[in-house]
């Protein structure tokens, strides 16, 4: 039977990743993952849900034997492995990255209908 106190460790580790990684400063994980939204994948959300609801079904003594301790650990650690491999630096050097190649592209295009038109015009 996994312990409430364990849980709450776990807890403690996955929001002080959440605060060093988002800079989002919350004591309820809920409120947490919504403000992270689609940063991270529906699986990372998923596995927080059964975070939290095996922490709330832990504080009940009868209702700590609901609680699926191998279903409750691995979402743990996968919520963990997430949240360590993603990379704040590396996303917003990918949104800089996306946003150059789109304005380069428009470059490309714009320079391309502009010399269409000097052609259809006579002066090319």
């Amino acid at each position: 039977m996994i312990a409430h106190n364990e849980l709450n460790s776990d807890l403690k580790k996955i929001q002080r990743l959440i605060h060093r990684k988002f800079g989002i400063d919350s004591d309820d994980l809920p409120k947490a993952m919504r403000k992270i939204g689609r940063r991270l994948p529906k699986s990372a959300h998923k596995n927080a849900k059964i975070l939290h609801t095996s922490l709330q079904k832990t504080a009940h003594p009868k209702l700590i034997m609901q609680v699926n301790q191998v279903e409750t650990l691995t979402a743990v650690e996968a919520l963990l492995t997430t949240l360590q491999a993603y990379d704040p630096k590396e996303r917003r050097w990918g949104l800089i990255l996306n946003t150059l190649a789109s304005m380069a592209f428009n470059l490309l295009l714009v320079f391309g209908i502009f010399v269409v038109v000097l052609v259809w015009r006579g002066y090319l």
